[in-house]
């Protein structure tokens, strides 16, 4: 196993956060993003409300509504079945179990780890 590219990665990551240049830029985002933020929250407030008042709307129909350029989509419940109880009920072989089950790729995730 080389250990070269995980020392490039870390190292990458750490120049990167060194950075007085996308510190700084990543601080100012931060104060604009907290001055929107506290802009949004009366219209969110109302949006919420109105939200509400929606759903009831729309599950009162049992329907998809839209109007004004809003659409309430409604969506019945979903119904699922638990094949692995139909499965243990009626004992199959394994060789029936093994033919029906399928296995996904592997995949990696790469982070930082702290400390």
């Amino acid at each position: 196993m080389t250990i070269t590219p995980f020392s490039d990665y870390k190292k990458a990551h750490d120049e990167m956060g060194a950075d007085v240049t996308i510190r700084r830029l990543q601080e100012y985002i931060g104060t604009q993003m907290k001055k929107l933020a506290e802009l949004e929250v009366p219209y969110h407030e109302r949006m919420a409300v109105a939200a509400e008042e929606i759903r009831e709307l729309v599950m009162a129909e049992g329907k998809t509504i839209v109007l004004s350029g809003v659409r309430g989509s409604y969506h019945r419940g979903r119904r699922s079945t638990s094949w692995k109880g139909v499965a243990e009920e009626l004992d199959p072989p394994e060789e029936l179990v093994e033919k029906f089950t399928t296995t996904g790729e592997p995949s990696v995730i790469v982070s930082i780890v702290d400390g």
